[in-house]
Protein backbone atom coordinates (compact mmCIF):
# COMPACT_ATOMS: atom_id res chain seq x y z
CA UNK A 1 0.00 0.00 0.00
CA UNK A 2 1.56 3.38 -0.56
CA UNK A 3 2.39 5.27 2.22
CA UNK A 4 1.78 8.34 0.82
CA UNK A 5 -1.84 7.71 1.10
CA UNK A 6 -1.71 7.37 4.53
CA UNK A 7 0.47 10.55 5.11
CA UNK A 8 -1.99 12.71 3.11
CA UNK A 9 -4.84 11.60 4.69
CA UNK A 10 -2.94 12.07 8.59
CA UNK A 11 -2.38 15.77 7.09
CA UNK A 12 -5.51 16.64 6.20
CA UNK A 13 -7.14 15.31 9.69
CA UNK A 14 -4.67 17.58 11.29
CA UNK A 15 -5.76 20.86 9.20
CA UNK A 16 -9.75 19.46 10.27
CA UNK A 17 -11.23 21.41 12.82
CA UNK A 18 -14.27 20.52 13.20
CA UNK A 19 -15.77 17.27 15.02
CA UNK A 20 -14.71 13.66 13.86
CA UNK A 21 -17.28 11.29 14.58
CA UNK A 22 -16.34 7.30 14.72
CA UNK A 23 -18.06 3.76 15.37
CA UNK A 24 -16.46 0.93 15.60
CA UNK A 25 -17.82 -2.55 17.07
CA UNK A 26 -17.59 -6.59 16.12
CA UNK A 27 -20.72 -5.76 14.24
CA UNK A 28 -23.20 -3.30 13.78
CA UNK A 29 -20.90 -0.50 12.74
CA UNK A 30 -21.64 0.00 9.48
CA UNK A 31 -25.70 0.28 9.60
CA UNK A 32 -24.75 2.37 12.84
CA UNK A 33 -22.87 4.76 10.94
CA UNK A 34 -24.85 5.11 8.20
CA UNK A 35 -27.86 5.57 10.66
CA UNK A 36 -25.69 8.37 12.00
CA UNK A 37 -25.37 9.67 8.62
CA UNK A 38 -28.67 9.93 7.70
CA UNK A 39 -30.16 11.42 11.16
CA UNK A 40 -27.12 14.29 11.33
CA UNK A 41 -27.51 15.56 7.63
CA UNK A 42 -30.91 16.61 8.33
CA UNK A 43 -28.92 19.62 10.15
CA UNK A 44 -24.91 19.59 9.29
CA UNK A 45 -23.31 19.08 6.24
CA UNK A 46 -21.66 15.49 6.85
CA UNK A 47 -18.74 13.36 5.42
CA UNK A 48 -18.66 9.55 5.98
CA UNK A 49 -16.41 6.80 4.84
CA UNK A 50 -18.06 5.05 1.92
CA UNK A 51 -20.15 1.33 3.47
CA UNK A 52 -17.51 -0.18 5.43
CA UNK A 53 -14.36 1.69 4.56
CA UNK A 54 -12.93 1.29 7.55
CA UNK A 55 -9.07 0.19 7.74
CA UNK A 56 -5.80 1.52 7.27
CA UNK A 57 -6.60 1.12 3.16
CA UNK A 58 -10.13 2.15 3.19
CA UNK A 59 -10.22 5.13 5.66
CA UNK A 60 -7.12 7.28 3.52
CA UNK A 61 -8.89 6.89 0.27
CA UNK A 62 -12.34 8.03 1.56
CA UNK A 63 -10.47 10.93 3.65
CA UNK A 64 -8.23 12.21 0.45
CA UNK A 65 -10.72 11.44 -2.34
CA UNK A 66 -14.49 12.54 -0.81
CA UNK A 67 -14.12 14.36 2.27
CA UNK A 68 -13.77 18.29 2.84
CA UNK A 69 -11.96 20.58 5.19
CA UNK A 70 -15.67 22.58 5.18
CA UNK A 71 -17.87 20.04 6.29
CA UNK A 72 -19.34 20.60 9.51
CA UNK A 73 -18.57 16.87 10.98
CA UNK A 74 -17.11 14.04 9.42
CA UNK A 75 -18.03 10.55 10.29
CA UNK A 76 -15.37 7.63 10.16
CA UNK A 77 -16.00 3.99 10.66
CA UNK A 78 -13.04 1.75 12.11
CA UNK A 79 -12.30 -1.50 12.08
CA UNK A 80 -9.47 -3.82 13.32
CA UNK A 81 -7.65 -6.77 12.02
CA UNK A 82 -4.41 -7.32 13.73
CA UNK A 83 -2.45 -6.18 17.22
CA UNK A 84 -1.86 -2.37 18.00
CA UNK A 85 -4.16 -1.42 14.64
CA UNK A 86 -6.60 0.48 17.26
CA UNK A 87 -4.29 2.63 18.66
CA UNK A 88 -2.94 4.15 15.05
CA UNK A 89 -6.34 4.70 13.81
CA UNK A 90 -6.80 6.56 16.72
CA UNK A 91 -3.91 8.26 16.59
CA UNK A 92 -4.43 9.43 13.31
CA UNK A 93 -8.42 9.82 13.35
CA UNK A 94 -8.25 11.36 16.67
CA UNK A 95 -12.35 11.13 17.06
CA UNK A 96 -14.32 13.99 19.76
CA UNK A 97 -17.67 11.33 19.69
CA UNK A 98 -16.83 7.82 19.74
CA UNK A 99 -19.45 5.71 19.44
CA UNK A 100 -19.23 1.75 20.01
CA UNK A 101 -21.69 -1.26 18.82
CA UNK A 102 -20.59 -4.03 20.57
CA UNK A 103 -17.50 -6.05 21.71
CA UNK A 104 -17.74 -9.59 21.04
CA UNK A 105 -15.37 -12.28 19.16
CA UNK A 106 -15.80 -11.66 15.41
CA UNK A 107 -12.59 -11.13 13.29
CA UNK A 108 -10.29 -13.32 15.35
CA UNK A 109 -8.03 -14.68 12.91
CA UNK A 110 -4.99 -12.56 13.58
CA UNK A 111 -5.58 -12.59 17.05
CA UNK A 112 -3.97 -15.11 20.26
CA UNK A 113 -7.55 -15.97 21.70
CA UNK A 114 -10.80 -13.56 22.26
CA UNK A 115 -8.96 -11.70 25.67
CA UNK A 116 -6.52 -9.95 22.90
CA UNK A 117 -9.31 -9.06 20.06
CA UNK A 118 -11.38 -7.70 22.93
CA UNK A 119 -8.32 -5.97 24.68
CA UNK A 120 -7.16 -4.23 21.57
CA UNK A 121 -10.96 -2.91 20.63
CA UNK A 122 -11.03 -1.40 23.48
CA UNK A 123 -8.07 0.47 23.07
CA UNK A 124 -10.49 3.00 21.05
CA UNK A 125 -11.04 4.82 24.46
CA UNK A 126 -7.29 5.72 24.33
CA UNK A 127 -6.13 9.13 24.26
CA UNK A 128 -9.23 10.87 25.96
CA UNK A 129 -10.38 13.78 27.61
CA UNK A 130 -12.98 16.13 28.92
CA UNK A 131 -13.72 17.19 25.32
CA UNK A 132 -14.82 13.48 24.51
CA UNK A 133 -17.79 11.87 23.88
CA UNK A 134 -18.67 8.21 24.23
CA UNK A 135 -21.87 6.57 23.19
CA UNK A 136 -21.83 2.92 23.85
CA UNK A 137 -24.50 -0.21 23.56
CA UNK A 138 -24.83 -0.55 27.95
CA UNK A 139 -26.58 -4.20 26.90
CA UNK A 140 -23.20 -5.20 25.98
CA UNK A 141 -21.45 -6.86 29.20
CA UNK A 142 -17.96 -5.47 28.38
CA UNK A 143 -19.17 -2.03 28.01
CA UNK A 144 -21.36 -1.55 30.42
CA UNK A 145 -18.50 -2.69 32.80
CA UNK A 146 -15.91 -0.21 31.87
CA UNK A 147 -15.13 2.67 34.09
CA UNK A 148 -14.86 5.79 32.45
CA UNK A 149 -12.28 8.76 33.57
CA UNK A 150 -14.66 11.49 35.32
CA UNK A 151 -15.30 14.10 33.27
CA UNK A 152 -16.14 12.11 30.24
CA UNK A 153 -19.53 12.11 28.71
CA UNK A 154 -20.83 8.51 28.44
CA UNK A 155 -24.27 8.45 26.75
CA UNK A 156 -25.57 4.90 27.95
CA UNK A 157 -27.60 2.87 24.88
CA UNK A 158 -29.60 -0.47 26.32
CA UNK A 159 -32.80 -1.85 27.54
CA UNK A 160 -32.27 -0.56 31.32
CA UNK A 161 -33.95 1.85 33.05
CA UNK A 162 -30.90 3.51 34.02
CA UNK A 163 -30.05 4.47 30.19
CA UNK A 164 -30.30 7.43 28.51
CA UNK A 165 -31.37 6.19 25.35
CA UNK A 166 -33.77 3.03 26.55
CA UNK A 167 -34.94 0.44 24.25
CA UNK A 168 -38.14 -0.07 25.70
CA UNK A 169 -39.62 -2.41 22.70
CA UNK A 170 -38.89 -4.24 19.29
CA UNK A 171 -41.61 -6.40 17.83
CA UNK A 172 -40.29 -8.38 14.97
CA UNK A 173 -42.30 -9.19 11.77
CA UNK A 174 -40.76 -11.22 9.67
CA UNK A 175 -42.96 -11.70 7.08
CA UNK A 176 -42.50 -8.28 5.59
CA UNK A 177 -38.86 -7.97 7.62
CA UNK A 178 -39.68 -5.17 9.35
CA UNK A 179 -39.40 -4.31 13.15
CA UNK A 180 -41.27 -1.77 15.20
CA UNK A 181 -38.88 0.25 17.78
CA UNK A 182 -39.35 1.90 21.16
CA UNK A 183 -37.46 4.02 22.23
CA UNK A 184 -37.53 6.28 25.35
CA UNK A 185 -35.14 9.67 25.87
CA UNK A 186 -34.65 9.40 29.29
CA UNK A 187 -31.79 11.87 30.14
CA UNK A 188 -30.64 14.76 28.30
CA UNK A 189 -29.10 18.12 27.58
CA UNK A 190 -31.37 20.95 27.97
CA UNK A 191 -32.86 21.03 24.29
CA UNK A 192 -35.01 18.17 25.41
CA UNK A 193 -37.67 17.39 27.96
CA UNK A 194 -36.67 14.20 29.55
CA UNK A 195 -39.07 10.72 29.00
CA UNK A 196 -39.34 11.68 25.51
CA UNK A 197 -40.96 8.85 23.42
CA UNK A 198 -40.11 7.81 19.77
CA UNK A 199 -41.58 4.98 18.04
CA UNK A 200 -41.00 4.27 14.52
CA UNK A 201 -41.00 1.30 11.95
CA UNK A 202 -37.41 -0.24 10.91
CA UNK A 203 -37.04 -1.55 7.50
CA UNK A 204 -35.21 -4.92 8.93
CA UNK A 205 -35.52 -7.36 11.59
CA UNK A 206 -32.95 -8.63 14.67
CA UNK A 207 -32.90 -7.01 18.13
CA UNK A 208 -29.14 -5.66 17.36
CA UNK A 209 -30.71 -3.31 14.80
CA UNK A 210 -33.17 -1.23 17.28
CA UNK A 211 -29.96 -1.12 19.77
CA UNK A 212 -27.78 0.66 17.21
CA UNK A 213 -31.05 2.92 16.85
CA UNK A 214 -30.71 3.72 19.96
CA UNK A 215 -26.88 4.58 19.49
CA UNK A 216 -27.44 6.26 16.39
CA UNK A 217 -30.67 8.71 18.55
CA UNK A 218 -28.09 9.12 21.05
CA UNK A 219 -25.88 11.04 19.12
CA UNK A 220 -28.22 12.85 16.76
CA UNK A 221 -29.78 14.46 20.27
CA UNK A 222 -26.14 15.29 20.93
CA UNK A 223 -26.51 17.19 18.63
CA UNK A 224 -30.03 18.73 19.10
CA UNK A 225 -31.55 17.00 15.87
CA UNK A 226 -35.42 17.63 16.55
CA UNK A 227 -37.36 14.59 17.89
CA UNK A 228 -39.70 14.81 14.98
CA UNK A 229 -36.76 14.76 12.31
CA UNK A 230 -35.78 11.78 14.33
CA UNK A 231 -38.72 9.75 14.44
CA UNK A 232 -39.01 10.88 10.42
CA UNK A 233 -35.76 9.58 9.28
CA UNK A 234 -35.72 6.79 11.11
CA UNK A 235 -39.19 5.71 9.31
CA UNK A 236 -37.91 5.65 5.86
CA UNK A 237 -34.30 4.79 7.00
CA UNK A 238 -33.08 1.52 4.61
CA UNK A 239 -30.78 -1.01 5.98
CA UNK A 240 -27.58 -1.60 3.13
CA UNK A 241 -28.48 -4.38 0.57
CA UNK A 242 -28.78 -7.50 2.13
CA UNK A 243 -28.57 -6.68 5.87
CA UNK A 244 -31.40 -6.68 8.84
CA UNK A 245 -32.78 -10.17 6.04
CA UNK A 246 -33.48 -13.03 7.48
Amino acid sequence: YNMTELEKCREKLKQYTNPIISVTGSYGKTTTCKMVYELLKNKYTIHKTHENSNSFKGIPWCVNNFFSLTSELCLIEMGIGHINEMEQLIDMVKPKIRIVTTIGEAHLNNFKNTEEYQSEKLKFFSNMDEQNVVIINNDDPLLSSYIFNPGIKVIYCGSKDTDDIQLMNVTLNPDNITSMVHIRINNHNDSYNNNIDIKFRLNGICKHNALNCCLAIGCATYFNIPVQVISNTMNIFTLYKNRGLI
